[in-house]
């Protein structure tokens, strides 16, 4: 009984000021916002992942997409980079590797999200992959 204040007062106290996420963005203008990240990343891919709207629904994420045989854990952190506010995960490629659908959207899956497509530029093009 005598715990029952302060176990509400710290639920409040995490609801008031704990992590908030982002509101979700309209997938129209992914491509413009991936194309942006690419243009920094190219040797990377951007994933939009439907859901992944705070920092802390990433945690599941990473651990999945670093697991994959094409990233590159040299790059980012552990090859991933996280992008809450615009539901993107780049993914940083290793040299001559090409990124998979099926893994992709299996360590989507896993870690409890669906992944809608990633982008990736060749040549002069940033291309749009539907997964």
């Amino acid at each position: 009984m005598k715990y029952i204040l302060p176990i509400t007062l710290l639920f409040a106290v995490s609801f008031v000021y704990g992590a908030k996420p982002e509101k979700e963005l309209p997938e129209s203008s992914c491509a413009e916002r991936a194309t942006e990240v690419l243009k920094n990343n190219p040797d990377s891919i951007v994933i939009h992942i439907k859901g992944l709207i705070c920092g802390s629904c990433g945690v599941g994420v990473n651990f999945s997409l670093k697991k994959l045989d094409f990233v590159d854990r040299t790059r980012f952190t552990n090859g991933v980079l996280l992008d809450a506010k615009n539901q993107f995960a780049v993914v940083a490629l290793k040299e001559g590797h090409r990124p998979k659908r099926e893994s992709i959207m299996q360590a989507a899956e896993s870690a409890g999200y669906e992944a809608m497509d990633y982008y990736m530029i060749e040549g002069d093009v940033v291309r749009k992959v539907r997964l």
